[in-house]
């Protein structure tokens, strides 16, 4: 048996085992119905209290000396710090874990842009003039003079037409 008033936090519960108190139990109850624990130093009585949702105050714990009876108090609010504060880590590892998965997809994006083979430029497009260099090579060839007809697409003038 220990010898001292142990305390952990279990999801919704808080189990603390009164080793050291005058009656030695294990005591066991909701957080959602505990509101608070109180301590109650007297000159005959050193005890540890609870007070539940419906108001009422329940004595728990009672204890011979003053000292244990702040010892045991320190070791209850210390277990209810440490799990309040293991809720917040959960929702904290959620929150680390989308980035992570963000942060892994937008790497993938990456790296299969940075793989995919360059487009090859077609022979086809590399004649194709830009506005800069046009040259006389690169202008539509004119229709030939006294031809029956003429090719549609190609620009002539409007005098070679009407002749």
């Amino acid at each position: 048996m220990k010898n001292s008033t142990t305390a952990k936090v279990v999801k919704d519960n808080i189990v603390i085992s009164f080793d050291n108190s005058e009656n030695p139990k294990i005591w066991n109850s909701t957080l959602s119905e505990t509101l608070s624990f109180e301590l109650n130093i007297t000159d005959k009585k050193n005890s540890i209290s609870v007070k539940k949702d419906d108001g009422k105050k329940e004595v728990i714990a009672s204890y011979k000396t003053k000292d244990v009876a702040e010892k045991a108090y320190q070791n209850i609010s210390e277990a209810m710090f440490v799990g309040d504060k293991s809720c917040s880590k959960s929702k904290k590892s959620w929150k680390s874990t989308i980035f992570f998965i963000i942060v892994i997809i937008v790497f993938a994006l990456y790296m299969i842009a940075k793989n995919r083979p360059n487009m090859p430029v077609s022979n086809q497009m590399s004649s194709v003039p830009t506005i800069g260099n046009l040259d006389s090579s690169s202008k539509a060839a004119a229709p030939k003079m006294g031809s029956s007809k003429p090719r549609s697409g190609v620009p002539i003038d409007a005098s070679e037409m009407f002749k």
